[in-house]
């Protein structure tokens, strides 16, 4: 088995130059859900990012009512959601922000598509049948 692996392509150190291992480079979390939770996405990416993840969010809102009223068009919305799509290719799993139950038909698209990459996915709320992030905790904790 090789030192280096495929988990992710290939990343060098700026500094030496040389490949970086997996265990040099922390997990990185897709979080996908509807923007109306804003307050989520914000509490969660601080949580995971004070526990050592790379995370990866949203970075414009679709809801004219968190930013200024402003609506955008839908050829912006498919871009905004294709380029959603890309982070999730870079990460390594995805946790799904569903507040209250609510998942929308964008954030359903980004998990087939996630589950189709083969990425784990999570969700900040239980749903039967489906990983809840108090899983994942407890499989890093029983892996040590």
């Amino acid at each position: 088995m090789s030192e280096f692996c495929n988990r992710r392509p290939a990343t060098i150190c700026v500094r030496c130059l040389q490949p970086l291992r997996c265990e040099d480079f922390p997990e990185i979390v897709c979080l996908c859900g509807s923007t109306r939770f804003m307050d989520a996405f914000h509490s969660v990416g601080w949580r995971l990012t004070l526990d050592g993840y790379i995370v990866l969010s949203v970075g414009v809102c679709k809801h004219a009512e968190h930013h200024g009223a402003e609506a955008l068009d839908q050829d912006v919305v498919e871009k905004l959601d294709e380029l959603h799509k890309r982070k999730i290719d870079l990460a390594d799993w995805v946790m799904v922000l569903n507040v209250g139950g609510y998942i929308g038909d964008s954030t359903r698209s980004e998990i087939e598509y996630a589950k189709a990459q083969s990425k784990m996915v999570v969700y900040l709320e239980e749903i039967a049948g489906e990983k809840i992030i108090t899983e994942k905790s407890d499989e890093a904790e029983s892996d040590e």
